[in-house]
């Protein structure tokens, strides 16, 4: 695994400021308005002096807006505002490489600060009518994942305002997978694995070829999907059995770990392709019934694209960036999209890879990685849910999965299995 960091410029219009910056730096932007009478409810703010160069650190202050109060909740109809401390650079500094002395760092104690919405809102001091900072920037991680927040309006010492830059750094975990992606891509799928976003809750028997999988590391357990396609077989993305001790599958469950039977296999007996996101995990004879069955493959011979077929994908992973994994399967309906598409988001998309695009933002979620992608129109799983963007489940980029027809014959030859 490799922890890697993307920078984001946001753009803002610039205006013609003293001592004008580069173009590198992004400016806050002043605008002009009719005059305004002040009165009870309209009143302006007041700025540090020109000789202000108090860091704030320590220092009690209110942020406010309209912004949302969650990730995954509406922008608030109603002016919200929160106590927040203002903290050491530092502290930003280990978040995003390029927090400046011209930013100032407000970490999310109990959770508050900031929100999608509240960007451009003032920081301002609890102890006097003094703003020292605009809402900036946050982590992609979201709202209520305790990342710090970056802000930014610091008249400095000696000048009016200098305009700044704004980065956005994203962080997420990669794994290698078939013609590694590199690093620009980033694979959420072992971030604590790709919930089903805006799905529906599945009933008992309606999806018997779907197995949960705990994986368990020496760092601790991990969770992902997989397929029966065998009596003794099961199949999963290879990245969710990298540098396991052990895998116990749940087979016909609609609650996640309450089975109708459960298999414990060790890592040793596992089997991973050398460069596809795929792995084979041999098991004790199971019975099919109304509750577990086996999905079948594609044939030898196909070549479909399967572009703009109708298909299902299922799992217990999250809804949502920010909340927890499943207690319960979920399904959504999805249509396959061109390559093309994905290959906009990911330089290295091959056509080893199925691009599912996110439909009126139902998709595949973290938790979902492994399990399968079954035709609507047959009994028939064409891919597995590998990698998706770090911008989250809800932000309409598309997702990676492994395109099963370019495997079918190596899963042949390891298990017989073919149509």
């Amino acid at each position: 695994m490799r922890v890697i960091a993307i920078f984001v410029v946001v753009l803002a219009v610039t205006t013609a400021l003293e001592n004008q910056v580069p173009w590198q730096d992004v400016s806050t932007a002043l605008i002009p308005t009719p005059y305004v009478e002040f009165d009870a409810l309209i009143n302006k703010i007041e700025l540090p002096t020109l000789t202000d160069c108090n860091s704030y650190e320590n220092y009690e202050g209110i942020v406010s807006g309209w912004g949302k109060s969650s990730d995954t909740s509406g922008v608030s109809q109603y002016l919200n505002y929160v106590d927040v401390t203002i903290r050491s650079n530092s502290i930003c500094k280990s978040y995003y490489k390029s927090f400046t002395e011209h930013h100032i760092c407000l970490p999310s104690t109990d959770l508050k600060n900031s929100c999608k919405g509240d960007s451009g809102g003032p920081l301002v001091l609890s102890n006097g009518n003094v703003q020292v900072g605009i809402i900036s920037f946050g982590s992609s991680a979201g709202c209520l994942s305790g990342a710090p927040k970056g802000l930014k309006y610091e008249i400095e010492c000696g000048h009016i305002m200098r305009v700044i830059a704004i980065f956005v750094v994203v962080l997420a975990v990669t794994t290698a997978l078939e013609n590694q992606v590199p690093w620009q891509d980033v694979y959420t799928g072992n971030t604590g694995y790709e919930r089903i976003a805006n799905g529906y809750p599945a009933v008992e028997g309606q999806i018997p070829y779907i197995v949960g999988l705990t994986v368990r590391r020496p760092n601790g357990n991990a969770w992902c999907g997989g397929s029966v396609i065998g009596h003794t077989w099961v199949m999963t993305a290879k990245h969710c059995i990298d540098n396991v001790q052990y895998v116990t599958i749940y087979y016909g469950n609609i609650e996640r770990r309450v089975a109708n039977i459960s298999h414990i296999v060790s890592a040793d007996e596992i089997i991973q392709h050398e460069n596809g996101d795929i792995a084979l995990i041999p098991t004790p004879y199971v019975e099919f019934d109304a509750l577990i069955n086996k999905i079948e493959l594609p044939t030898l011979t196909d070549c479909n694209s399967y572009e703009n077929y109708e298909a299902i994908v299922s799992g217990w992973g999250k809804s949502s960036d920010t909340s927890g994994v499943s207690q319960y399967l979920y399904y959504v309906d999805v249509t396959i999209g061109s390559n093309s598409i994905c290959k906009s988001y990911y330089k290295s998309f091959t056509e080893h890879h199925i691009c599912l695009t996110a439909t009126d933002l139902k998709n595949s979620c973290k938790g979902d990685s492994g399990g399968p992608l079954v035709l609507s129109n047959g009994n028939v799983q064409v891919g597995i849910i590998s990698f998706g963007s770090s911008a989250g489940c809800l932000s309409g980029a598309p997702k990676g999965l492994v395109r099963l027809t370019s495997y079918v014959h190596w899963i042949k030859e390891h298990t017989g299995i073919f149509y």
